[in-house]
């Protein structure tokens, strides 16, 4: 079992998403009945930039779902606390937003 993760402080250097990280996927019925919507998640990036842990704090299906998905596969830098890679909760928005 790795070190426990810390909340962010001030000697700690955040992670950072790579920019290869893919919105979620809208779902169908939602775009079509013209439904936007905010999921909010708490996640537990680990020391090698991985997402793992998902907790839900804010949001309704399929929205949920879809958000899920999309960022179990997010990578990051990993956040580093006194110059050593961290584990690190962070919350996450992931807006749908209809374009217009």
């Amino acid at each position: 079992i790795g070190a426990r993760p810390v909340e962010e402080a001030e000697r700690m250097t955040p992670p950072r998403a790579d920019p290869g990280n893919r919105d979620p996927v809208y779902p169908d019925a939602m775009r079509k009945k013209g439904v936007a919507a905010l999921v909010i998640l708490r996640v537990l990036i680990d020391e090698r930039g991985r997402v793992a842990d998902i907790d839900v704090v804010q949001g309704d299906e399929p929205f949920v779902g879809a958000a899920i998905e999309a960022v179990k596969t997010y990578r990051y830098e990993p956040a580093t606390l006194d110059g050593r890679p961290a584990a690190i909760h962070r919350l996450l928005r992931v807006p749908f937003r209809l374009r217009t």
